[in-house]
């Protein structure tokens, strides 16, 4: 028998106040969020964070289980501790994403631009391993 799980990345949020008959039927949703509102401002859009916040606080009153994603780059590299807090304060998971630059990149520049380097990604993987047990992440 198949399961049901289905990850939903939403970048904004802003469509689960409209989705909880669908997401009601799910596992468990995945919410991307890649720091404070001035950091998701620049990576995710201008004046969408509210409603995010508001969203994972209706997924929670709905008990629709969640948990965050965080992409980890050049921008967001100084919010990991706070998503962490996050991830505590709802007891969800965290998933941490580390891009990286491919030739099939249709914008090769920008993430060159933004990717770390082998040093930093082990240097970021120690922090987030010392912080283990805070939260639960994953990889």
């Amino acid at each position: 028998m198949l399961g049901r799980t289905l990850y939903n990345h939403l970048s904004y949020g802003t469509l689960i106040p409209h989705k909880m008959s669908v997401l009601k039927q799910i596992d468990t949703l995945l919410i991307s969020i890649d720091g404070r509102e001035h950091i998701y401002n620049v990576t995710r859009g201008v004046g969408v964070f509210p409603s995010l916040m508001k969203s994972m606080d209706l997924c929670v009153s709905n008990s629709i289980p969640f948990n965050i994603k965080m992409v980890i780059n050049r921008i967001t590299i100084k919010e990991i501790d706070w998503n962490i807090s996050l991830a505590h304060k709802y007891g969800v998971e965290i998933e941490f994403v580390l891009p990286y630059e491919v030739s099939s990149d249709k914008q090769p520049e920008l993430h060159k631009k933004l990717s770390l380097s082998d040093s930093e990604i082990l240097n970021i993987l120690e922090e987030i391993l010392c912080d283990w047990g805070r939260t639960k992440a994953t990889f």
